[in-house]
């Protein structure tokens, strides 16, 4: 702990003597300037707000942070408080809520020693990565804030994209120079950071400092160092939706699907064996950084798979002794854990494969099946088929279809709506229509 204190003094020495230190207040109205939220009380303004978490030893407590930015001066005295750069309508901070974002952040870990740092100002001074409008020395690494000239609407339809350029950046930016961990750590646009002027780790005596290092951006700034040039975000504006008529016309099946049958994806709970798949997952591939991460994708596994909260606290307390042995002068603690349980919300429940895969940095296979082969695979849902319902083929009436439809679902859980459909000679919309009930 000593070293990591001079070493985090250290890069203060050094920042502030070749960047202009910004104060907490100064910071985050630069990042929000006025008129970014709703003023206190006025509901008429109709905007978003910031959502700022305060993560204590018992609970975790919600703040809406509005337009005078006077809820940062009661919070910044807690032990362990993060925000981001966006804000939201409504008091959850979820991605359905997302209203505009002000900033794209990054969390660089692992910077071990002066190189590290030096090398990191080097590549963005070089032009070899972005320029940051403000670096934070965060304690063991850095926050880098790229603070946009205007907001970005956060448009459903931007958000996987902004996504994607995120993990592209955090790639190029994350390399073997700058941190002394190989796994490059993924976070997503909702991810809190640590409130610039909030203790860090090593206590209340050694704060976030933030730096100004560069200009406000715009996406085509960032654009210009994103490696794969799908992953460019070239167009902000709204896309207008179809009209209901034209959405029936051009997607007939998504119609009936959501119109017609009312079909909701969340209501599909997914096997439970992915949920135990999982905890071995991490007893096995967990590595230092990425820790929390794997607690919070084993909430999203028992959302998916319909577990009880009291079976999954339980699990997660239970790998404590494990995530421990990664680091053992970096405890993982009940606190952390307590943090990743908030994941445990239906809103995450499509939560995508390749996200988990990319914030835990272990494989997941894209269509597990047990680890059977898709051939294998049918011919067993195929044999299950021919014995619960030997005449399957007979009758074509909807209550013999429906039960027909039931008992396979039931017996293949884990199929797709695609395959069901296949195997059973029935539409894609039948399988949807008795899977919800």
């Amino acid at each position: 702990m000593k070293n990591d204190i001079a070493l985090f003094n250290e890069k203060n020495d050094y920042l502030s003597e070749i960047f202009k230190e910004v104060n907490y207040r100064d910071f985050y109205r630069d990042l929000f300037p006025i008129g970014s939220f709703e003023r206190k009380g006025i509901y008429e303004d109709k905007k978003g707000n910031g959502i700022a978490i305060a993560m204590n030893a018992d609970r975790h407590s919600r703040y809406t942070v509005t337009d005078e930015l006077s809820e940062i001066d009661d919070l910044i005295d807690n032990d362990f408080v993060v925000m981001n750069g966006i804000s939201y309508f409504g008091k959850q901070r979820i991605m359905k809520n997302a209203n505009f974002m002000y900033a794209l952040i990054f969390d660089i870990d692992g910077i071990s020693d002066m190189g590290n740092l030096k090398t990191l100002i080097h590549h963005f001074n070089s032009d070899i990565t972005p320029k940051p409008t403000y670096l934070v020395n965060s304690g063991h690494g850095v926050h880098l804030y790229f603070v946009f000239k205007e907001p970005i609407p956060l448009y459903n339809h931007l958000k996987e994209p902004l996504k994607r350029l995120k993990y592209d950046l955090t790639r190029k930016i994350w390399n073997p120079y700058v941190s002394n961990i190989k796994e490059v750590q993924y976070q997503g646009l909702n991810q809190g950071f640590r409130m610039v002027g909030s203790p860090t780790k090593f206590g209340k005596k050694y704060r976030l400092k933030a730096y100004k290092t560069g200009d406000k951006v715009e996406l085509d700034y960032l654009n210009k160092f994103v490696f794969e040039k799908e992953n460019r975000v070239l167009e902000t504006n709204y896309q207008s939706e179809l009209t209901l008529e034209q959405a029936k016309e051009k997607y007939p099946d998504w119609y009936e699907r959501k119109i017609v049958n009312q079909e909701n994806n969340s209501e599909w709970t997914v096997n439970r064996a992915l949920y135990d798949w999982w905890i071995e997952k991490i007893k096995e591939g967990a590595t230092y950084g990425h820790r929390y991460f794997c607690v919070m994708a084993l909430s999203i596994y028992a959302v998916k798979c319909d577990i009880p909260f009291e079976e999954l606290e339980k699990d997660a307390y239970s790998l404590i002794p494990d995530l421990n042995n990664i680091r053992p002068d970096e405890p993982f603690t009940k606190h952390d854990v307590d943090s990743a349980l908030k994941a445990y919300d239906p809103s995450y429940k499509n939560f995508p494969r390749a996200d988990i895969e990319k914030i835990t940095s272990i494989s997941i296979p894209e269509n597990k099946r047990n680890y059977r082969t898709q051939v294998q695979h049918l011919q067993i849902a195929r044999a299950t088929r021919d014995i619960v319902n030997p005449n399957w083929r007979e009758g074509n009436g909807r209550p013999s279809k429906e039960k027909l439809v039931k008992d396979f679902i039931k017996e293949n859980p884990d199929l797709s709506v695609t395959e069901i459909a296949r195997e059973l000679n029935v539409s894609r919309p039948t399988v949807y229509k008795y899977l919800k009930k």
